[in-house]
């Protein structure tokens, strides 16, 4: 009985490892409009006065936003650049329930110097975690990308808006910061580059706030500049070549509170299954809202995934994960007289295992 026990449980690990991965079917499937959006945003004594700018651009395009609070009242004061402002939030972080995270689509974090309460707060890690597995949206930009390494674990493998006191941060929780990108949306994650903090140095005036609204919402409701990918083999073998060809779109099209952006650039990244470092990196030949088309030769063993990666003239990056999956060619047979060898030295040791049983039950009797 245990030996039958101990045979099933391999074949269920077997069968999980083999068969556990599966790519992201979704690309190009649009929602409604920003007025189908529930916004959730975090805040504690001293958060940023772009708040009030992030939250009048969500429900100007016709969101509902909630806020919550991370202090012990839903009385909560911004920070003193300039005067400070109080807003009363509809709930208290220490009673939300977290269950409910997935009746709202995104959570958003304002920039500002309540991140050092938010990261001294119990509950702020759990939040974030719940919110990523629930798959609610998470974003925020410049100091504020701080607060959601509270749930580090929730940006490995993910890219992220370069900002210069967090980058090194998100490199050892496995992020990769970009610095190119004043915005990044990758996988639940989005994020924007830096402001200038205190009013002298530029304060929220250098803030990428459009070019986040705009990403923020288009990602929220599932809009993408990609509309399929495809990847064909050309022959078999080690040196195969595979075609790409990715279809892309005008995410906007239909959506009157995001401005149309064009493409500056599309890449093709091919990774060998659960790792993060591409085993290729094609850059597509094409222009504008339409087709781009690349090639690359030769990958390992096993299943490879796609992403796909749209750089637009705003400087703001989408990452899209999975958009295709390959298998690369099967393991080299072994050479005639080793399988020879193995399968007789296989018989020798099942003929040697009946005669031990056999000899056992002989005594018994």
């Amino acid at each position: 009985m245990k030996r039958k026990t101990i045979l099933l449980v391999a074949l269920f690990m077997f069968t999980l490892v083999a068969f556990s991965y599966s790519p992201n079917p979704s690309i190009g499937v649009y929602r409604q409009g920003a007025e189908d959006l529930d916004v959730l945003i975090l805040v504690a004594t001293g958060f940023g006065h772009p708040f009030f700018t992030f939250r009048n651009y969500f429900q100007t395009a016709g969101a509902s936003v909630s806020v919550i609070s991370a202090e012990s009242t839903t009385s909560v004061a911004s920070c003193y650049n300039p005067a400070p402002t109080w807003i009363n939030a509809e709930f208290l972080l220490s009673s939300f329930d977290l269950n409910t995270l997935s009746n709202y689509d995104c959570l958003f974090i304002p920039p500002g110097g309540h991140w050092q309460h938010l990261t001294l707060t119990p509950g702020v890690g759990e939040l974030l975690a719940a919110a990523h597995a629930q798959g609610v949206l998470i974003g925020s930009l410049c100091i504020g990308q701080r607060v959601i390494l509270e749930a580090r674990d929730i940006v490995y493998g993910v890219k992220v808006a370069y900002y210069q006191q967090t980058h090194f941060l998100f490199e050892s929780a496995g992020a990769t910061p970009v610095a190119d990108a004043l915005v990044a949306s990758d996988t639940l994650i989005a994020t924007g580059s830096t402001g200038g903090g205190v009013p002298y140095l530029g304060g929220s005036n250098i803030l990428p706030i459009d070019e986040f609204c705009h990403s923020f919402l288009k990602t929220a409701l599932g809009r993408s500049f990609v509309q399929s990918c495809t990847v064909t083999p050309s022959s078999g073998g080690p040196t195969t070549t595979f075609s790409i060809t990715v279809e892309t779109q005008d995410p906007s099209t239909g959506l009157a509170s995001v401005p149309s952006t064009n493409i500056a650039s599309v890449v093709a990244r091919v990774y060998p299954f659960n790792e993060t470092i591409p085993a290729h990196n094609v850059t597509l030949s094409g222009t504008g809202f339409g087709t781009y088309t690349g090639s690359f030769t030769g990958i390992g063993s096993g299943e490879h995934s796609v992403a796909i990666e749209v750089m637009d003239n705003t400087f703001s990056l989408e990452v899209v994960r999975n958009a295709a999956s390959i298998s690369g060619p099967a393991a080299p047979a072994a050479p005639p007289d080793l399988l020879i060898l193995l399968i007789g030295g296989g018989v020798g040791v099942a003929i040697a295992i009946i005669a031990v049983v056999y000899i056992l039950r002989r005594r018994r009797t």
